[in-house]
């Protein structure tokens, strides 16, 4: 008969660790008993120490483990059985989590060199929101801050337009960090491939180009036709751009086909706007969401909010309000034709409607504004809104 339980030991390295990287290793050679040999030991383990084994019996051996939840300090059950005894042991540990890291930027209403910075999402698992700051505004490696305790924090950018990295790191009370970056835009203008530069505006919480595009290449660098021939025009099923009568003060007339283009005429950072994003502009200026739903002219004033306050005939100038400044570039139909300049403005959406694609119509006696489907054939102006 049995009658002495075995010798239980264990130990534990390392004695702290991080949720998801550390590997513990527990050994349990130590353990010994009088009668039996330690090959027939065995074993099992409860991780959190709840009465439930999460570990079957097996042999006495070494086993590494790795917590996926943190949570402070955790003491570890170790069952050790000779086939008469059972006895237990614990082992006191301590596990941490990574804090998450988080944050928004938000360009000032008022000022677009200034940037106002949102930490308060992150968190920890340990400590909650408890947590330290520091900030690189611009991706250089140099913290502009040291530690703060604050989770909010602004910046104002120099006056050359750049993109920069942010980056935040987070720090828990135990010293451990997590770090989130995101890019942010500081500029007063954009330039496409061909070196023309366009003067941006921002309405509601959009940013749009205040001209309309003049670029002659895709964004890689491939040529964009030219092309005059009304015939040529007519059987175009691809990406080309004209002059409306070789004159580009208004900026060009594109075809939907080079709209739609995957090499995307549109600058670095900028995109043509969908069907939605013009309803988001027209919104902001005072349209109801029901009007912005319908086709043809819609709204009250939002066209004379769009337009600029020349160029237009018989007087039919618009307040500009907006700043999108709105030209009367008139377009080029299916055909190869020109029609109406002085009088009206086409503007692209890149979104289809069936064989055709969306539309924004400015008319000069007229302070709504028309959404229509067209003929991808046609030429009409274009305007990029930021990514």
């Amino acid at each position: 008969m049995d009658i002495t339980p075995p010798t239980i030991s264990l130990a534990v390295t390392p004695d702290s660790g991080i949720t998801d990287e550390t590997n513990f290793q527990f050994d349990p050679i130590g353990s010994n008993d009088n009668l039996s040999p330690s090959q027939e030991l065995q074993i099992r383990f409860d991780w959190n120490n709840d009465g439930s084994f999460d570990v079957n019996w097996s042999q006495l051996s070494i086993i590494n483990y790795q917590f996926s939840v943190g949570g402070g300090d955790k003491t570890i059950n170790m069952q050790l059985t000779d086939g008469a005894w059972q006895v237990d042991t614990t082992v006191t540990i301590f596990v941490n989590t990574r804090p998450q890291a988080y944050f928004t930027a938000t360009m000032d209403n008022d000022n677009n060199k200034l940037y106002h910075f949102d930490a308060s999402e992150s968190s920890d698992y340990e400590d909650g929101t408890n947590l330290e700051y520091r900030w690189d505004f611009n991706g250089d490696s140099n913290w502009e801050t040291g530690w703060l305790t604050q989770d909010t924090v602004s910046y104002e950018y120099p006056e050359n337009p750049a993109y920069y990295t942010v980056k935040l790191e987070v720090r828990d009370h135990n010293s451990l960090t997590n770090d989130k970056t995101i890019q942010v835009i500081v500029t007063h203008y954009v330039t496409d491939i061909d070196g023309n530069v366009y003067q941006i505006v921002k309405i509601g919480n959009q940013w749009w180009m205040a001209e309309n595009l003049k670029v002659t290449h895709y964004r890689n660098g491939d040529i964009l036709h030219n092309i005059f021939s009304s015939s040529m025009w007519k059987g175009l099923s691809n990406g080309a751009y004209c002059f409306y009568n070789n004159d580009n003060s208004n900026g060009l007339l594109y075809n939907w086909y080079a709209v739609n283009n995957s090499r995307n005429i549109a600058p670095q950072g900028w995109h043509i706007p969908t069907d939605e994003e013009w309803k988001q502009l027209e919104m902001y200026l005072g349209m109801s969401q029901s009007d912005a739903d319908n086709t043809e002219w819609r709204g009250t004033d939002e066209g004379s909010k769009l337009k600029s306050s020349s160029e237009w005939n018989n007087n039919g100038n618009g307040t500009n309000e907006s700043g999108f400044t709105a030209l009367p570039g008139g377009y080029r139909n299916y055909a190869g034709e020109f029609y109406v300049v002085g009088d009206y403005g086409y503007w692209w959406s890149s979104t289809e409607f069936g064989s055709s694609a969306w539309s924004r119509i400015l008319y000069y006696s007229n302070s709504a504004v028309r959404r229509a489907n067209n003929d991808k054939r046609s030429g009409f102006s274009v305007r990029c809104i930021m990514d």
